[in-house]
């Protein structure tokens, strides 16, 4: 039966099975297509990852798969950047791994919130893990925990943005994006990673809804200029400006 179904058929039945997992919260339907055969499988995961954030009562469960799969598909210039910059320290066999997909390809929807809860905690796994093994090695445990601290703050931003820059070089397009209830440091950080992304442009041009709350000058006027195509823009909170009034229009 399953040899018999083409990938359009097979496409439109994972979509039905996709929107019942999230109106379910079950996460086992489209996750087990996976494992039928190559067909499926292929067809699954780019609708799996077309939003990896979906399944929110889990998502801090399942943060720290999602950023080790996203970080294993960076570029060889980014994992290197991880290096120099002494980033916290990530397992070699994330930043060694090849990955049979690439996974930041299928991303059509960008929450700037959610990649905020994952990437905390994905931090917090880490450091958790990093203490527990300097503890075992008889440091000293306030001098550890301040250098910790002070490496996750420093290095939180630039992850963020990694990751940013990685969605928009590798996406094919991000049709959905919503940067409501995020800090004011994601919001910068967005729009340093749409302005040092080689693909922001190619990947926005396509980008069909917007959400956000409070005034954004900035990131108004980028997707003004390189996103002609919204049809629906959701704004709470929102100051008229220029650049709001370009972007409407």
């Amino acid at each position: 039966m399953a040899s018999k179904l083409n990938a359009d058929c097979l496409t439109e039945i994972f979509e039905i099975l996709e929107s019942d997992q999230v109106t379910t919260s079950r996460s086992c339907t489209l996750h087990s297509c996976i494992l039928v055969n190559r067909q499926w499988c292929s067809i699954a995961i780019k609708i799996l990852w077309k939003n990896p954030w979906n399944y929110r009562k889990n998502l801090e469960c399942v943060a720290h798969t999602i950023i080790n799969t996203f970080i294993s598909t960076f570029s060889k210039e980014s994992k290197e950047k991880l290096k120099e910059n002494k980033i916290i320290i990530i397992p070699n066999e994330i930043l060694m791994r090849e990955t049979i997909f690439n996974y930041a390809k299928y991303l059509k929807n960008l929450n700037l919130f959610h990649l905020e809860i994952t990437l905390e905690s994905w931090f917090h796994y880490l450091l958790s893990s990093q203490r527990q093994l300097q503890r075992q090695q008889h440091q000293q445990h306030q001098q550890m925990d301040d250098d910790v601290t002070k490496i996750s703050l420093r290095n939180y931003k630039f992850i963020f943005e990694e990751l940013l820059i990685n969605f928009f070089n590798q996406s094919t397009n991000i049709l959905n994006l919503n940067v409501s209830a995020c800090r004011d440091s994601s919001i910068s950080s967005l729009t340093n990673s749409i302005e040092q992304s080689t693909r922001a442009m190619d990947c926005l041009a396509h980008l069909r809804y917007f959400k956000c709350s409070g005034t954004m000058p900035k990131l108004y006027s980028l997707l003004s200029n390189i996103s002609p195509n919204l049809i629906r823009i959701h704004i709470e909170r929102y100051m008229i400006t220029e650049e709001l009034a370009n972007l409407i229009n």
